[in-house]
């Protein structure tokens, strides 16, 4: 007897349902049986990817159907919104080679089709509402980019004139964007536009503005243990991305300038949260290099701290070939960016 097949359906359906409460940048019509056949494979993949308990056949079939399709059909030569749709969803793969192609090639096509220039008057809901958000998608997905792979920022502020989502867009949509700019604040501050809202004057001001502004669901702290047993399906939640990305910044912030303030507001707690997330989802950290990017940079700022009383967790999370890096880079005061000098 094979493998059990994977609920395809189901998985689209969870996908479009992800799309409409958190970042609408593909309008559940283009995800339907008649649609684009390529945006279908990336929903199953992805969908399947943040699976804890999504078998690896699952993965290595859907990655297996999906190149055989993309070699037959060539589908990016020709510009066109589902085009932009699934490089900017492939890109994510970063473990995959040519992701950074994949998203310059998003990014320029975007801009051929006239999404990086001022829109006229649209009407809330329709396609163009769909193509802004996605170009905002575009700029959030740049600047985390950046910091995984060092490699410059493709979308420069200067260059594009797209209004920010409304506020009928989904209040995650709007958090991730302003915690992504107070990222690119940290990493390249004199990258961003003079019409960028300031949030605070410097960026760890800012980021308290930020977690002020969230749901009180969204900062409390937890810190799951390993699963035992047989688990049901299980997902990573948007939310527990955000958590994952805020203590990240906060990481950031703690290596640039680890000043008082930041140290008496207790960060160990909130970077605490990037450990229980790992425990709690080593498949999905594993599938995604940006997630561990991210872990490992959390563990860097614990040792900074020289605080951490789970240091001996975060080395099992870790791994033995990176921990005696993440040590050495913790403590050489040497600001945010020895995270580059930490291989993955």
């Amino acid at each position: 007897m094979g493998p059990p097949q994977p609920n395809f359906e189901s998985d689209v359906e969870r996908f479009k349902a992800f799309l409409a409460n958190c970042i609408p940048i593909i309008a559940p019509k283009d995800l339907s049986h008649d649609s684009s056949i390529l945006l279908n494979y990336c929903a199953r993949l992805l969908t399947t990817l943040c699976s804890e308990s999504g078998p690896n056949f699952d993965v290595d079939e859907l990655k297996k159907s999906l190149e055989t399709y993309m070699l037959t059909k060539s589908p990016f030569k020709t510009p066109a919104i589902q085009n932009v749709q699934a490089l900017m969803l492939l890109a994510l793969l970063v473990d995959k080679e040519g992701y950074g192609m994949k998203f310059t090639t998003a990014v320029r096509m975007a801009c051929s089709l006239g999404w990086n220039l001022q829109p006229g008057d649209v009407e809330e809901g329709g396609e163009s509402t769909y193509v802004r958000n996605l170009w905002w998608a575009l700029v959030i997905q740049d600047i985390w980019l950046y910091l995984y792979s060092g490699i410059p920022m493709v979308i420069r502020y200067k260059d594009f004139a797209v209004p920010r989502p409304t506020t009928t867009a989904p209040p995650l949509f709007t958090h991730l964007l302003t915690l992504s700019e107070i990222l690119r604040s940290i990493i390249r501050p004199t990258s961003l536009a003079e019409l960028t809202p300031s949030l605070a004057p410097t960026p760890y001001q800012a980021l308290e503005v930020w977690e002020y502004s969230l749901p009180h669901t969204q900062t409390q702290v937890r810190t799951p243990s390993p699963p035992t047993g047989t688990m049901p399906d299980k997902f990573m939640s948007p939310e527990s991305v955000m958590q994952l990305l805020h203590a990240t910044v906060l990481a950031l912030l703690i290596l640039d300038n680890p000043s008082n303030q930041i140290a008496r507001s207790n960060p160990e707690v909130r970077l605490s949260r990037a450990l229980g997330l790992h425990l709690e989802f080593p498949n999905v950290f594993r599938r995604f290099g940006m997630l561990k990017r991210c872990a490992t940079i959390c563990a860097i700022a614990m040792v900074s701290l020289g605080r951490g009383a789970e240091l001996g967790e975060w080395e099992r999370v870790v791994g033995e070939e990176v921990w005696g890096k993440v040590v050495e880079k913790g403590q050489s005061g040497g600001g945010w960016s020895v995270v580059w000098e930490i291989g993955m």
